[in-house]
């Protein structure tokens, strides 16, 4: 199936990082997830595809993967341009089980989905 999280804060205000996907690929011409799924392989090369709006002149993003509840890795932050646009990062899954990837906006996580990888 295709993970996608939109998400809305407990404020009722909406988040600035408004969807979250992953496949096995990234088509950088349409800004868009190539074959999305939410089962990989270990080892295998996940690309998160994540949509953000802002207002701001400095914000960043960055993508966090957890495994079992602890942090496996952490992108470095990417710096993000003002109105909505599409940005990727690329990770690699490290073991099997179920991972979950957060997507923070300032340091906040604003957004997440959870993918399975397998031996």
């Amino acid at each position: 199936g295709v993970a996608v999280a939109v998400v809305v804060g407990s404020s009722g205000l909406r988040e600035e990082v408004q969807s979250v996907q992953t496949g096995t690929g990234y088509d950088l011409a349409h800004q868009s997830i190539d074959n999305p799924s939410t089962s990989f392989n270990v080892g295998q090369t996940v690309y998160v595809v994540f949509t953000v709006d802002t207002a701001a002149a400095h914000a960043t993003a960055a993508v966090r993967i957890l495994s079992d509840g602890l942090v496996e890795d952490t992108s470095l932050p990417v710096s993000l341009r003002r109105g909505k646009h599409v940005y990727e990062e690329a990770i690699v899954l490290g073991g099997a089980g179920t991972v979950t990837i957060q997507v923070s906006y300032n340091g906040q996580v604003q957004a997440s989905s959870q993918v399975t990888a397998r031996e």
